[in-house]
């Protein structure tokens, strides 16, 4: 069942009882907010996509590499940091569940990175921010994400956050492997119609050094055969002149 609200109800009331979206049935929640649109960079939007994709693989150097493709930059990352943000973005990409529920979730994460902080700190390690800089993009992707993610909890829907979006996730990086593959053939077409047209260039070229060479041949012919026949009636007249016979 897909619960909906519209501007013309008095009021949206929940039910207690839980809400299963049926998300792979063709079933879609949308929510619209122009106020929050952005258009993604190529680079960063196959970031996104790459991102999702490593957490649901848990591939930590995967995850760095995506972080760092969708700009985020990292803040002297050890291994164990590494880990930590792996472990950070899991939890936040969880599947959604009924408010209570959530909560309960939040506050156990909540604890056990206390713990954690309290263990580094025994073994003389500060704390300190993970990211050092954030794009916009992130900033705008995880707001929209946010929104979706409330709206589904305080419908006390159950909707497997990671699973939708690793699945839109592989079609978007299928598209830039064929954006890329389309715009290396029309390179290449491109390269190859303007070795074409270099081909007629230089072969026109080439004829016309032809012609040129074959006219100061013939000049020169020409003038070796005055100087001949000069020659030959001096030697038959005594001096030079062309007789009319």
């Amino acid at each position: 069942m897909l619960i909906a609200s519209s501007s013309s109800s008095s009021s949206c009331s929940s039910s207690s009882a839980e809400t299963m979206l049926p998300w792979n049935t063709g079933t879609e929640l949308v929510i619209l907010d122009f106020g929050m649109s952005a258009k993604l960079r190529e680079e960063a939007r196959e970031g996104f996509c790459e991102l999702l994709l490593a957490i649901q693989d848990g591939q930590v150097e995967r995850m760095l590499s995506a972080l760092n493709k969708i700009g985020i930059r990292l803040n002297n990352t050890t291994e164990r940091d590494a880990d930590n943000i792996m472990t950070f973005l899991t939890h936040y990409y969880r599947d959604t569940a009924p408010a209570k529920e959530n909560r309960a979730k939040f506050l156990e994460f909540v604890k056990a990175a206390r713990k954690r902080r309290e263990v580094e700190k025994k073994e003389g390690k500060n704390s300190k921010l993970f990211f050092e800089k954030v794009p916009v993009d992130w900033i705008y992707y995880n707001r929209t994400y946010s929104l979706l993610r409330g709206a589904c909890c305080q419908l006390g829907a159950r909707v497997p956050v990671l699973e939708i979006f690793s699945q839109a996730a592989r079609r978007g990086i299928a598209t830039s492997r064929k954006k890329r593959r389309r715009r290396k053939g029309e390179a290449e077409r491109k390269m190859s119609l303007e070795g074409v047209r270099d081909d007629k260039s230089s072969s026109g070229a080439g004829w016309r050094g032809i012609r040129l060479r074959a006219c100061a041949l013939t000049v020169v012919m020409a003038a070796v055969v005055t100087v001949a026949i000069l020659m030959i009636d001096k030697a038959l007249h005594g001096s030079f002149g062309i007789r009319v016979l």
